[in-house]
């Protein structure tokens, strides 16, 4: 069962990261920094529940929120 839940888990992560993708080649656009952030929120994420020992829910909120907001310092 565990097999089945973290094959689950990877098609989710892929497919957000595929759509993302495909929202911006349907636009014309070519940009990696979706991917960069992306990264950077699941490295955030893993730090803070593996070192710092955080519960994976407010792991991923704060992930988001500092992905967000340096996303935000990049794009102006």
């Amino acid at each position: 069962m565990d097999y089945y839940l973290n094959l689950l888990n990877t098609i989710g992560i892929h497919t957000l990261l595929g759509l993302s993708a495909y929202i911006l080649i349907l636009t014309g656009q070519v940009s990696l920094a979706q991917a960069g952030f992306f990264a950077i929120g699941a490295y955030c994420a893993g730090i803070l529940t593996v070192i710092f020992q955080w519960h994976i829910l407010p792991a991923i909120c704060f992930s988001m929120v500092f992905s967000g907001s340096l996303a935000f310092l990049v794009g102006f």
